[in-house]
Parts: C-alpha cells; structure tokens; sequence
C-alpha cells in the first residue's frame, strides 16, 4: 500500500509542477504582451484572452497547490471579465 501511496503523492507533485509553469509561462506572455500593447494597440485582445487563461490557472494553482480558497473566485470573476472584453473587442474589430 506504502508504494500506491508513493506514486499517487508523485503524480501530485508533478501535476503541481507543470501548474506552476504554465502560470510562469503565461505570466511571461502577459508582460510580453502588455509591453507590446503600449506600442501596438492591436495586441490588447490577445493580451485579454491570454490575461484571462493566466487569472483562470492562477486559480487552479491557488486550490490545489496551495491549497487556500480565498483568492479562488476572485480570480476566475477577472478572468470571465477579461474574457467578456476580449470578446466585446472582436466583436468590434469585425
């Protein structure tokens, strides 16, 4: 049973692993973005849909990694926000 209980606490770790990085990576790409947006207005409905995929791991991270409910509905109530802009700014551009 020690085994079992072994493998399921690594696959755990793992998956928590990869969590954190995808919300490295995409922090990363929200910076990029952000910066280029000062210069390109056009890259501020990417920079929403890619804002909001961040908040939405945030999330993710933020009750099972870190195990706290707090900043949980917070986040995913940003990132339906961010979504609801990025979709109002495609809407206008086509």
């Amino acid at each position: 049973m020690k085994l079992v209980e072994k493998r399921e606490a690594k696959k755990r770790v793992v998956i928590n692993e990869i969590g954190l990085f995808i919300q490295a990576v995409l922090m990363a790409c929200v910076i990029a973005l952000l910066i280029m947006t000062i210069f390109e207005n056009s890259f501020a409905i990417v920079l929403e849909f890619v804002l909001a995929f961040a908040l939405f791991t945030m999330a993710y991270n933020n009750t099972k990694t870190f195990k706290r409910k707090l900043f949980t509905i917070p986040y995913i109530i940003g990132g339906i926000i961010c979504i609801a802009y990025a979709i109002d700014g495609l809407i206008k551009v086509f």
